[in-house]
């Protein structure tokens, strides 16, 4: 808790090392509670009967469907708390945390094996009814979104509401990086981006006489800027600047905006220490590279080129999930590289994979309209028919698409729709990454596959091969990926 108020962090589902230890000892030196009330310890749930049931990852849904579940004796992580309620000028709030119910699909399944995730939904109203009449107004701090073809917070909103119109009184969603001011019967959802760059705030009006939140004067700031010179753009009812001698004042609420005298010491001193390596020139950028999650894209073709000549394979497959950021024109540092794959995936070297799966894989990939990212590859030309135009219940995929044509780089013929001569049981060598070998990122046809070897830190290894050959990839897109349905 810091002098302007107080704070919760909700858990997050990216990329997460060794999650149970990482997250003990940051959850002992933080000085707010970590909130997430629907992740269990699978093996804590028992059937209706008290006996031991088999339950999936995902939802906390038992492994054979006609299982009752008793959720009395489940068991959360410890370093992790349901909710908070806090007293706020005699107002009694409530804050409850809820986590991806597919995080063992966004992050690597091997760091929550033992772990699963109750539909937020079902879990709101469990912790609704432990609450009672503990507090006045409720929130949700979740990770859930909203994106262009995803609409997860707003659903979930939609859902509390239509089976308890004052079950909540305001949600603040994250996951998707997108920045969204939903309105649904008057309570608000928002977002504000990703990566502490922008901030959120809503302010409710209690009424007391009521017993209620009045949603008519509701104010909501969705994705706002912090400037030290100047106030951001919709922020004035709460945003003064003042001008001085020595500069622009700028003031939230009569809070006067100041640089942290500690948080620059540490940053000076944490550049300091990694100074020599981060400065360190791997590559020349004639143009940016850029990344998309749907289309093929420079970045995702340059990264998955120079993943598939380091280890001399025919095929590299990279998740566009972890493809965290754009690169621009110029030289290229360790440091700005870094930004662009900031977790510590390990490159695997799969044993030689079937073109079926090849097939599964890119038929899967090449489906999506925005619901999951799509594979980057190096190695193949894929040829497809996608028109997201069709997906009119904005399911974020194109169920009619189709995979036509897979093909190497030499030429040779791996799959064709037309034709039925070809050997399916062909094997190619891939490398990908350890997240997507174990099934993540809505992939499970990768476990068709078995892993033949670690190569360590992709990151780390494509370093260390720029400074042996200095990076110079092109910008230009080269068609591997041929969507014959957009022509």
């Amino acid at each position: 808790f810091g002098p302007s108020g107080w704070l919760v962090d909700q858990l997050p589902s990216g990329r997460k090392g060794d999650p149970r230890e990482a997250l003990k000892k940051i959850a002992s030196h933080a000085k707010f509670p970590l909130l997430s009330a629907n992740t269990y310890y699978s093996s804590t749930i028992k059937s209706a009967t008290g006996g031991s049931v088999a339950i999936q990852s995902d939802y906390c849904k038992p492994l054979t469907s006609n299982s009752v579940l008793d959720w009395s004796g489940a068991k959360r992580p410890e370093f992790l708390k349901p909710y908070l309620i806090k007293n706020v000028a005699g107002i009694r709030v409530g804050i409850i945390g809820l986590d991806h119910p597919e995080t063992a699909a966004v992050t690597t399944r091997a760091n929550v094996e033992d772990l699963c995730f109750r539909d937020p939904v079902e879990e709101f109203f469990a912790i609704k009814k432990e609450l009672k009449s503990q507090v006045d107004v409720t929130l949700v701090v979740m990770h859930l979104g909203d994106s262009q073809n995803e609409l997860k917070m707003s659903e979930f909103l939609t859902q509390i509401l239509a089976q308890d119109a004052n079950a909540v009184d305001a949600v603040i969603g994250g996951h998707t990086h997108y920045v969204n001011d939903v309105r649904v019967a008057g309570v608000p959802a928002i977002q504000s981006g990703a990566n502490g760059e922008k901030f959120g705030r809503i302010d409710l009006t209690y009424h007391a006489g009521r017993g209620e939140v009045d949603r008519t004067k509701t104010q909501v700031y969705a994705g706002k800027f912090i400037f030290d010179q100047e106030c951001d753009r919709g922020t004035e009812a709460m945003c003064t600047t003042s001008g001085t001698m020595s500069g622009t004042t700028v003031s939230y609420n009569s809070i006067p905006v100041r640089k942290s005298a500690v948080a620059q010491t540490l940053i000076s001193r944490a550049r300091s220490d990694v100074s020599s390596l981060a400065g360190q020139v791997l590559g020349t950028l004639d143009a940016p590279l850029t990344r998309n999650r749907i289309e093929e894209n420079s970045l995702g073709n340059a990264v998955t080129d120079a993943t598939r000549e380091t280890y001399g394979v025919d095929v590299s497959i990279l998740n566009s999930g972890g493809v965290r950021a754009d690169l621009p024109q110029g030289s290229l540092t360790y440091e700005t590289f870094y930004s662009v794959l900031p977790f510590n995936n390990r490159a695997v070297r799969m044993k030689p994979m079937a073109v079926s799966t090849l097939v599964k894989l890119f038929q899967k990939s090449i489906a999506s309209c925005g619901s999951y990212g799509a594979l980057n590859q190096s190695g193949l030309k894929v040829t497809f028919e996608r028109d997201c135009t069709r997906d009119v219940q904005k399911t974020g995929s194109d169920a009619a698409a189709r995979l036509t044509r897979l093909e190497l780089l030499n030429g040779e013929v791996l799959f064709d729709r037309a034709r039925t001569d070809l050997n399916q049981s062909r094997t190619v060598s891939v490398v990908t990454v350890d997240f997507l070998a174990a099934g993540g990122s809505e992939y499970p046809e990768f476990k068709e596959a078995q892993i033949d070897s670690d190569l360590g830190i992709l990151r780390e290894a494509l370093a260390e091969h720029f400074r042996r050959k200095t990076w110079t990839p092109s910008s230009t897109l080269d068609g591997r990926f041929q969507n014959t349905a957009a022509r």
